[in-house]
């Protein structure tokens, strides 16, 4: 999907922002050795700990990364990749980013700055990207890869070619012996990175090999037992491990519960801070020299009646008013939707960014035009946990009042606020519905509307629950 109206970019603190930067995709393969693609990172909160996992920071030392589409994890692991590998090539990009790591987490951002500094604090990085056939051969090519990228001598990696890669224990193998390489070297820490693993889950699945999964059960173990030079593993994927498995027998599947059990998971549904003023940045861009129309007085009333409906919580109300302003034409609660709706239903083609670059700016942007443009994905939502049920029940309600506008923005908007992050649905107030609803407009008529829905049991309220 190409942005509208988007400007070659401006700068916004130390780095400019680009319609490109946010658009374009991440490859943790493909991207290893290009320093270039993580220059445009905006480190938040929520990557925090991502990246400590990653670079053996933590107790834990296997890993799940829940991440959905379009919230950043996959360029967080490029970072994360070139941050261990600590190549000279990267030197400049990684100090730029290691302050602004700091402004997220200052001891991070200065573990991160402290490696830069001493050019010989260096690991290697078994970067792995969707389906294999084999684990053992694709650890084994990462490794080669990673060899390379570090001593720019493809003689180093010699030993792996001539090891088998059939089995699991032929995986451990390999890591053994690159243990031993890394000594030999003067490498202090092995990490693997596997995005797009849910691809290498429905591979199993479709191919009836579901006990394949077993490996990486060893691999976990074995990670966690390393105490001379540390492994971490960490699997990135869409959903969570057993969501994969909802077509599979129930032996698979009883499998996959334990073996899920190796793996703390990391839930990285990223509403922080951080993003929420990226995407104010994001839509002062997009204005150009237009001022946001709304005064900053104004602004300031609707974060106190934001913040007392629950949303914003993180927020001080002067600083969420200065949110308000600056994102303008963004209404409150689309604002506060989001990450959120974007977390759970966004796809490649619809994320948060392509949402904000396709949004027209001549009208205030409401949860309704939220709904409208991540319908097709809440329509094809059908796994567990998914919300094509919500999406279903609202377009049977909406069917109901083709006439008024006003019924059908709020039944959109209600559905977006019963949306949780993980599968379940949140309780929404009136109060709050009657907010989200009336945005920057006036109260009248949608008080009305509500009335009417709920008279008609459109909507459910429960005065006691």
């Amino acid at each position: 999907m190409s942005p509208k109206n988007s400007r070659r970019g401006r700068k916004s603190g130390s780095a400019t922002i680009h319609a490109e930067s946010f658009l374009k995709s991440i490859n943790l393969a493909f991207d290893a050795d290009q320093p270039s693609r993580i220059e445009h990172f905006r480190p938040t909160t929520k990557c925090v700990s991502l990246i400590r996992a990653m670079a053996a920071q933590e107790d834990d030392r296997a890993f799940l990364i829940v991440a959905p589409y379009g919230t950043g994890k996959s360029l967080t692991a490029v970072y994360a990749l070139q941050m261990i590998e600590n190549r000279t090539e990267s030197h400049k990009v990684l100090k730029e980013l290691s302050g602004r790591l700091k402004t997220v987490s200052k001891e991070l951002g200065g573990f991160a700055e402290n490696r830069v500094k001493h050019a010989d604090r260096q690991g290697i990085v078994l970067a792995l990207h969707g389906s294999y056939e084999s684990l053992a051969s694709a650890l084994g090519s990462a490794a080669i890869e990673s060899i390379r990228r570090l001593t720019a001598d493809g003689r180093r990696a010699r030993f792996v070619h001539s090891m088998p890669t059939r089995t699991a224990q032929d995986a451990i193998a390999i890591l053994n012996a690159l243990k031993e390489k890394a000594s030999e070297i003067g490498f202090a820490q092995i990490a693997i990175i596997w995005d797009e693993f849910g691809r290498h889950l429905e591979s199993l699945v479709a191919d009836g090999r579901g006990e394949a999964l077993l490996e990486l059960q060893l691999l976990a173990e074995f990670a966690s037992r390393s105490s001379d030079i540390p492994i971490t593993l960490g699997l990135i994927l869409h959903q969570g491990l057993l969501h994969y498995a909802s077509n599979a027998p129930q032996g698979v599947r009883s499998d996959w519960k334990k073996i899920e059990g190796r793996f703390r998971t990391i839930q990285y549904v990223d509403d922080s801070k951080e993003i929420y003023r990226l995407v104010g940045e994001v839509m002062a861009d997009r204005r150009g020299e237009r001022e946001p129309g709304i005064s900053k007085r104004k602004a300031g009333e609707l974060a106190k009646v934001a913040q007392e409906g629950g949303l914003f919580s993180d927020f001080a109300q002067s600083e969420l008013a200065d949110l308000l302003h600056v994102a303008f034409p963004l209404e409150p609660a689309t604002l506060y939707l989001l990450p959120r709706v974007s977390a759970r239903v966004a796809q490649n083609e619809r994320t948060l960014f392509s949402f904000l670059y396709s949004a027209e700016l001549s009208e205030s942007i409401s949860p309704q035009h939220l709904y409208n443009y991540f319908s097709p994905a809440m329509r094809a939502d059908t796994a567990v946990g998914g919300t094509h049920r919500q999406w279903l029940e609202t377009e049977s309600a909406l069917s109901k009042v083709p006439d008024d506008p006003w019924q059908m923005c709020v039944l959109k908007t209600a559905c977006l606020l019963g949306l949780g992050t993980s599968g379940e649905r949140s309780r929404t107030g009136k109060d709050l519905l009657e907010f989200a609803a009336v945005g920057f407009d006036k109260v009248s008529p949608w008080r009305d509307a509500i009335k009417s829905l709920i008279g008609r049991k459109l909507l459910l309220h429960r005065r006691h629950n």
